[in-house]
Parts: C-alpha cells; sequence; structure tokens
C-alpha cells in the first residue's frame, strides 16, 4: 500500500465517522430512540476512528522514513 491509498482511506473514513457523528446527533435530539441502535453507531464509530489513528501512524512513519532519506 502506498501513501497516496493510506491518504485516500483515511479520508474515507473520516468521513464516515461524521456520518455517524450525524447519526448519533438524531439520537441525542430524540429523532432516533433505540437504544441498541445507538450502541451499535457508538461501537462501529469508535472502530472507525481506532483504525483512523493506526492509518495516522502509518502516514507519520511513512513521512518521518522519507524525510530522513
Amino acid at each position: 500500500m502506498n501513501f497516496e491509498t493510506l491518504h485516500l482511506v483515511h479520508i474515507r473514513l473520516l468521513d464516515k465517522a461524521s456520518d455517524m457523528d450525524a447519526e448519533i446527533e438524531r439520537y441525542r435530539t430524540g429523532e432516533l430512540v433505540n437504544d441498541d441502535q445507538y450502541g451499535r453507531l457508538v461501537y462501529k464509530q469508535a472502530g472507525i476512528m481506532s483504525s483512523v489513528l493506526t492509518i495516522n501512524d502509518m502516514m507519520s512513519e511513512w513521512i518521518r522514513e522519507t524525510s530522513r532519506s
């Protein structure tokens, strides 16, 4: 996997997490009342953000290695 691909995946994951923020906000405003659905959304979003942080680390390492060369 190259840096550009990592960057694109990173952006897509952030977009997905943002979409989930909107769904979670619907729960907070009372529009969405299913507690199980809310729990799944929060769980999925946590997994996505974990992936985002992992990709951030990979990209940072990639940048450090290329700057040393």
